[in-house]
């Protein structure tokens, strides 16, 4: 589903990424554990064909996602940035993501009233975007990448912002994702989190993979942070 072989990623001196090899397969929830500046931002962004590696190559659902642009319209992603399209409503912008997913009208419904009230945002979905609160906005983000059940879901710091009843609504939402075959990349510093909902953890240090394997033994209270 995701393979990326030998890549590597220099900004001037700065090595970010060097020599990095994965296959991440579905029904599995990878997280991305390390300090900052460690390669997990710049990882996500060649994953999702923002940046483009310097060396190796990346597949995303067998394609190359800078070449193939339409790979991120089946990718939920939240990004680390507060990013939204200010002029919109809440209902407007999930709709048009909706409409790039390509789900019908009556399953939008279905999941836009679900989502919003999982986190606790029903009352603000005619409330233009630019108008909420950081942690609002935030959730909006959240909801989005869930719009459609894309296949995988790509998270870089999701539970910033979010208050305890929304962590555990999109704990919820990641453990149903993974149970019906989905996978997820997520970079997060929240350790709790983490153990949460991640089968697999990948830690990296100085653009480099220096652990991974399976949640229960990689210890990640102290090893990066």
């Amino acid at each position: 589903m995701i393979q990326l072989e030998n890549i590597k990623k220099q900004y001037e001196r700065c090595v970010a990424l060097d020599q990095i090899s994965l296959n991440l397969e579905y029904g599995r929830a990878y997280g991305l554990w390390g300090r900052n500046g460690a390669g997990k931002t710049t990882l996500i962004r060649i994953v999702l064909g923002v940046l483009s590696p310097d060396h190796g190559t990346v597949r995303v659902f067998g394609n190359d996602p800078k070449r193939e642009w339409s790979v991120r319209r089946e990718i939920g992603i939240v990004s680390d940035a507060d990013e939204y399209f200010p002029e919109l409503t809440v209902e407007e912008f999930l709709w048009w993501v909706g409409k790039l997913r390509s789900i019908r009208d009556s399953l939008y419904e279905e999941q836009i009233e679900r989502y919003t009230q999982a986190f606790y945002i029903d009352e603000h979905r005619n409330h233009l975007i630019s108008s909420l609160s950081h942690g609002t906005r935030r959730k909006v983000s959240v909801i989005s990448a869930f719009i459609g059940e894309p296949k995988l879901i790509v998270m870089d710091e999701p539970v910033n912002g979010l208050d305890i009843d929304s962590i555990e609504a999109l704990c919820s939402l990641l453990r149903k994702h993974r149970e019906k075959g989905g996978a997820a990349l997520i970079a997060c510093h929240d350790a709790t989190f983490m153990k949460e909902v991640c089968t697999d953890i990948i830690e990296i240090d100085k653009g480099k993979i220096v652990r991974y394997g399976p949640v229960g033994s990689v210890d990640i209270r102290f090893s990066a942070l």
